[in-house]
């Protein structure tokens, strides 16, 4: 039970680290960056020359102190340059605004904290209500379909999204599974009398293969 509260409270954390605040493609903020840093390179190159020109009139050499440290402050500039460049995702066909509404709608209603949390509580006080495992069963069921077919359907539609898709998806992956160890931990627990045949007692997922939870803090990192 604390296994399967651990993958739920998991996939909770991830998702709120890996959805995006707003509508606006989170790789776009490197391309941004990009233009920053580059005015500033080529501020630098520009200031350089000129100095380097000076110097070399006044003294007949092309190099002193400030100048040393003008090569040294470009040279970490466009070092800078090369890491921001490596995160600058190419969009083929831009459609972020339209992925964001859809995991917006979907993540404030079927997969909010609040509903999951609901489930969980509901799973959890079976053995107190036995009698109601059938509604529980079924409202577990069909959540875990919902969550199943939207996972494989931002995958599938936003494939050119896969930094964001594959971490949601991967979110709710966690809870998924969580979610299916929580409500079979329970039902085991139940008077084998209040089962039928038509009780499905094993997990219908596979225990999905899952990212580090070292990851969480590199997502922190980022963000």
């Amino acid at each position: 039970i604390l296994r399967a509260k651990l993958w739920v409270n998991v996939g909770v954390l991830r998702m709120a680290l890996y959805m995006p605040t707003q509508p606006l493609d989170p790789t776009e903020k490197y391309a941004l960056h990009l233009q920053q840093v580059d005015k500033i390179i080529d501020d630098l190159q520009t200031e350089l020359e000129i100095l380097k020109h000076e110097e070399l009139m006044f003294t007949g050499r092309d190099n002193n102190f400030y100048i040393k440290t003008l090569k040294r402050e470009t040279e970490n500039f466009l070092k800078r340059r090369s890491v921001i460049l490596s995160k600058i995702v190419q969009r083929p066909n831009p459609r972020y605004p339209e992925l964001f509404t859809v995991l917006t709608q979907f993540i404030n209603s079927m997969a909010s904290k609040e509903r999951i949390y609901r489930l969980v509580q509901d799973i959890e006080t079976l053995n107190k209500n036995p009698q109601k495992y059938k509604m529980v069963l079924a409202q577990e069921e069909l959540w875990q379909d919902n969550v199943l077919r939207f996972s494989q359907k931002i995958i599938q539609d936003y494939d050119d999204y896969g930094d964001i898709t594959k971490c949601i998806s991967t979110s709710l992956y966690n809870i998924k599974c969580g979610i299916r160890l929580l409500l079979n931990s329970k039902l085991s627990a139940l008077p084998i009398k209040t089962f039928t045949s038509e009780i499905p007692l094993n997990p219908f997922i596979d225990k999905p293969k899952y990212l580090a939870i070292s990851r969480i803090q590199d997502v922190v990192v980022t963000l």
